[in-house]
């Protein structure tokens, strides 16, 4: 059994782990995977390089939809019920407002800090996760008058949940793709 540290490297956000939501920093990760594999298997690194090759690809035209869908947004910041999307927002020069704070549910007073910093920021969307708590979010969205959306970082289907969540921040308050 070999153990490689895929955050080693990475400069962590407080209470986030989710790097792999972030095109940039999954590409890393895949890297790191390869060279683990190649050291382990060598007969196979020709098989490896293809593959990451064609994986660095898909990330890639990934990244470009991604922007393409959210370069033109004026309003940049989102309320989410578990803070899972700061590598996403930090590498596409966006704002989370996590309700969820230090793992635990919101206490009235930060529900209000989280509805002030909303209403400063024209958090136009609140995105619940099905793993969490999300009556937080779900009384801000409610609060503000702004639609609530499930999203679930932890899907099987990256590239579409990826895109959605890109299409969600950029329309608001159109349907989950």
């Amino acid at each position: 059994l070999e153990i490689c540290d895929l955050l080693n490297g990475i400069e962590l956000n407080p209470e986030d782990r989710h790097v792999w939501l972030s095109p940039k920093l999954i590409s890393l990760q895949a890297q790191k995977i390869t060279v683990v594999l190649e050291e382990r298997f060598p007969e196979e690194k020709g098989r490896f390089e293809k593959n990451l090759t064609a994986f660095l690809k898909e990330i890639e035209e990934l990244d470009a939809k991604i922007r393409l869908r959210l370069d033109p947004i004026k309003e940049r910041s989102f309320i989410v019920s578990h803070p899972a999307f700061g590598y996403f927002s930090q590498q596409y020069d966006l704002q989370q407002l996590s309700i969820e704070q230090e793992g635990k549910d919101p206490r009235p007073r930060h529900l209000e800090k989280m509805l002030e910093m909303a209403k400063k920021s024209k958090a136009a969307l609140a995105l619940a996760l099905p793993q969490h708590n999300n009556k937080g979010a779900e009384i801000v969205a409610e609060e503000l008058g702004i639609p609530i959306h499930l999203i679930d970082p932890y899907s099987a289907k990256f590239f579409e949940t990826m895109l959605s969540l890109a299409d969600l921040i950029a329309n608001p308050k159109s349907e989950a793709p």
